[in-house]
């Protein structure tokens, strides 16, 4: 009899602490969940694309100069870092033409094509994944240049400083294809300063740009990861 007295508190220990052992991984689980990152399975992705590119437009004494809308095309190729981070180089072109508008008091506006031309951009930039999955919305930011060659003789082609910020996602449809759909605002810059000031305190440089033809550019296209 005293046997089954002491043996019961001993079985009752024993389950309990069974229990506490079994439920700790998974209460562990629960509070504590798991890093959402994973270092990616791919180091290239090769992404052509097609879509439209709008505006660029600015003012000139002679009237509103505008880059007629329309579509564009290119390839994107990103170098993934193991941070998840890409080194992406793009290329984009718009077949397209130049056109002024021009108003005068107490007249109709005419418009008037001047030639037709191509909008090239040569950019370097980062793309950075907001999260993981099979869905990843992202967020881009490039450097580089922006091309505006004419197609009709006696016009020079106008090479400028261009700045782009984007976004967009990616979709993948298996471990080697996906889509991407993006937007960017591109920025060619036109006018340049700088300065360099020094007083008591010190000396400061100052640089600066601007644009009046910024461009947006909605596209889609293919993901191969390599």
């Amino acid at each position: 009899m005293k046997q089954k007295i002491l043996l019961a508190p001993l079985a009752l220990f024993l389950g309990l602490a069974i229990f506490l052992v079994d439920a700790t991984p998974a209460f562990a689980q629960r509070r504590r969940p798991q890093n959402p990152y994973r270092p990616p399975s791919h180091r290239l992705e090769i992404a052509p694309f097609w879509g439209y590119q709008f505006g660029g437009r600015t003012t000139t004494s002679e009237g509103e100069i505008k880059i007629i809308d329309n579509s564009n095309y290119g390839i994107q190729v990103a170098v993934v870092t193991p941070v998840g981070a890409s080194i992406e180089f793009l290329y984009s072109r718009q077949a397209t033409s130049l056109q002024r508008n021009t108003t005068r008091p107490f007249e109709p506006p005419i418009k008037e094509t001047l030639f037709n031309m191509n909008v090239d951009y040569y950019m370097l930039g980062g793309v950075k994944s907001v999260q993981q999955g099979n869905v990843e919305p992202f967020g881009a930011a490039y450097l580089g240049m922006g091309s505006f060659k004419p197609q009709s003789g006696g016009y020079s082609t106008e090479r400028l400083f261009a700045v782009a910020l984007g976004g967009g996602a990616k979709i993948r449809l298996s471990d080697r294809i996906g889509l991407r759909l993006q937007g960017r605002f591109m920025l060619p810059m036109q006018w340049g300063s700088g300065g360099l000031w020094c007083g008591t305190g010190g000396c400061n440089i100052g640089v600066g740009a601007n644009t009046t033809i910024m461009q947006l550019d909605l596209d889609a296209g293919l993901v191969i990861y390599l």
